[in-house]
């Protein structure tokens, strides 16, 4: 058990740093008014965990990388919280773009690595 909690911390300490970096780099090259960093960063995250899946890693694979690195690595809260001030900024457009660019390309990506996953 204590095993699996380590397993876990290293991936999350890895994947919190790894979002960090990657929102950051990308916010220096893309100016907008929707939070797209995030939402490319929750899209490569679903693409990853599907793969990860359909590749059927062992145990100690999946609490590394499923749930201690994707979980950090991928935000919800932090997709809610922008999403919410795109609402109040009454920009709808953006709002809509966001939540459907998110779930949709989440799902549509997550089924796509799975897929490729199952190739391994």
């Amino acid at each position: 058990m204590l095993s699996n909690l380590l397993l876990i911390g290293v991936g999350g300490f890895i994947g919190a740093i790894s979002r960090y970096f990657f929102i950051n780099e990308l916010k220096k090259i893309m100016a907008s008014s929707i939070p797209i960093p995030t939402m490319i960063v929750n899209i490569i995250g679903s693409f990853l965990l599907g793969l990860i899946v359909g590749m059927g890693v062992n145990v100690n694979a999946y609490f590394i990388l499923a749930i201690g690195f994707l979980g950090a690595f991928t935000t919800f809260s932090t997709f809610a919280v922008e999403a919410v001030t795109l609402c109040r900024e009454k920009k709808k457009g953006g709002f809509f773009f966001y939540i459907l660019g998110t779930f949709l390309g989440g799902i549509l990506f997550c089924f796509a690595g799975w897929k490729f996953g199952l190739y391994f």
